[in-house]
């Protein structure tokens, strides 16, 4: 998670529950956020499924973003989401349209729309056929 100046706390919770508290907002709601960087090469016309499950006492809005990892960070998802209270699963499809090397693409849940908390579970990337 990257937070400056403490904006933000991660934790696990019971049931592969991650607990995300931000606790202001950020000048840039992209500056708080989970991202994992794809460990592996990503062919031209893979088409990617993006799934998980959140709830958020506070609804908080998120970005859901398949990106290029660096400068110019080109999107291939980029998805608001209006969390609820409850548990609710979400999915996403998306297909590459050129082909990325190892570690180049990043998955990112940016959650620094608004102060309040988020719970995250079962997130996951995976290949899929179209």
């Amino acid at each position: 998670m990257v937070s400056p100046k403490g904006g933000a706390d991660l934790t696990r919770a019971g049931g592969g529950v991650l607990h995300a508290v931000v606790h202001t907002a950020p000048p840039k709601y992209y500056q708080t956020q989970l991202t994992h960087d794809v460990a592996e090469a990503v062919p031209a016309g893979t088409t990617l499924l993006y799934k998980f499950s959140a709830r958020s006492a506070s609804k908080n809005p998120i970005h859901v973003v398949i990106e290029k990892r660096e400068a110019p960070y080109t999107h291939h998802l980029d998805q608001i989401v209006a969390l609820t209270g409850v548990w609710k699963s979400y999915s996403f499809k998306t297909t590459i349209p050129k082909t990325y090397g190892a570690g180049e693409l990043a998955v990112r849940l940016q959650l620094g729309q608004q102060a309040g908390q988020i719970d995250f579970k079962d997130i996951a990337v995976v290949k899929v056929d179209k």
